[in-house]
């Protein structure tokens, strides 16, 4: 399970720099998923990758991203988040443990009706990503600045 969600992270996280080509519409299988999943986004557009499909849309005013498998099955959906949009408990944690870091990024993604918080935390020394779990915080990279 750890796998599939850092796997799946890494895939919102990167997919920035891995589309292949941007269009304007997305295949007919995937399409129509998307109007299932997601009625009511506006300003779609559409990107594919090597594996998957993304769609980045707005909803409500929030911009929010959906991935797409080739077959049209959704596999997660994310958005970015501000730090008080953050459950309390893990808002709480990174308030006192990580005050000596500022965030850079953080999202919430959300698959097979699980979400989870993934954060990038720096300070003139390093940078942490961190992965939410159940009980709190996971580290998952820590890379050190030169």
């Amino acid at each position: 399970m750890k796998k599939i969600l850092f796997a799946t992270a890494l895939l919102v996280s990167v997919s920035f720099a891995t589309m292949a080509n941007s269009n304007t519409s997305a295949d007919p299988k995937t399409m129509a998923a998307f109007k299932k999943d997601f009625s009511g986004a506006n300003d779609i557009t559409w990107e594919k990758g090597a594996d998957f499909s993304k769609a980045t849309f707005t909803i409500n005013g929030s911009v929010l991203f959906a991935y797409y498998s080739g077959n049209g099955k959704l596999i997660a959906a994310s958005r970015n988040i501000s730090s008080s949009q953050l459950p309390l408990n893990f808002f709480t944690v990174l308030k006192n443990e990580y005050s000596s870091y500022w965030i850079s990024d953080l999202f919430e993604l959300s698959r097979n009706n699980t979400t989870h918080y993934y954060v990038t935390l720096e300070n003139a020394n390093e940078k942490k990503i961190l992965s939410s779990t159940s009980w709190g915080w996971e580290t998952y990279s820590i890379t050190i600045k030169e």
